[in-house]
């Protein structure tokens, strides 16, 4: 009977363990613009990359997960500058071309 106890425990656990990986598989999010320059300023934002326009850019947390924030206009030099002093990957969307 207790090996029937330890059992089920197991096949408990092995399945909690389970959900919590596909838990932390990467998710996408919108992330406000203070939300984003605080994640670069502490760390967490792995890459980015901005939109063709300027307009946007899209950020990998050190998770791997996508967020997508909205720049001011003029926003993007400071945040170059930031984005290099934090050792920050970024690259720049080629515009959409039309078909």
């Amino acid at each position: 009977v207790r090996r029937a106890h330890l059992g089920a425990a197991a096949a408990g656990f092995a399945a909690a363990l389970g959900q919590s990986v596909s838990a932390a598989e990467p998710r996408s999010s919108p992330w406000s613009l203070s939300t984003f320059l605080d994640a670069v300023d502490a760390d967490q934002v792995e890459k980015v990359s901005f939109a063709a326009d300027g307009k946007q850019v899209v950020s990998i947390d050190k998770d791997g997960n996508r967020h997508e924030s909205l720049l001011l206009p003029g926003e993007s030099g400071e945040l170059i500058n930031t984005l290099t002093k934090k050792n920050v990957v970024f690259a720049v969307q080629s515009p959409a071309q039309p078909s």
